[in-house]
């Protein structure tokens, strides 16, 4: 228990840190952030989706499947 909350406080120092880093050197910290952004965009390049397109239907009975029930 002890070593988990030992890790927990130390992770929460280096945010607090960090946090005050970037505050103080905004220029910096803005600088990193785009860096992170484009190291992330070339690691995980979004995938282009298929443009799916909508066919027209002309006639909706031909269109059906089945027997054709409008007679009955």
């Amino acid at each position: 228990m002890s070593a988990e909350l030992g890790f927990i406080i130390m992770a929460e120092v280096i945010v607090a840190m960090f946090v005050l880093w970037g505050f103080l050197h905004e220029d910096l910290f803005i600088r990193f952030e785009e860096n992170m952004a484009a190291a992330l965009r070339k690691r995980f390049p979004r995938k282009k989706r298929a443009v799916r397109r909508l066919r027209v239907v002309k006639n909706t009975r031909s269109a059906r499947k089945g027997p054709d029930r409008s007679a009955a």
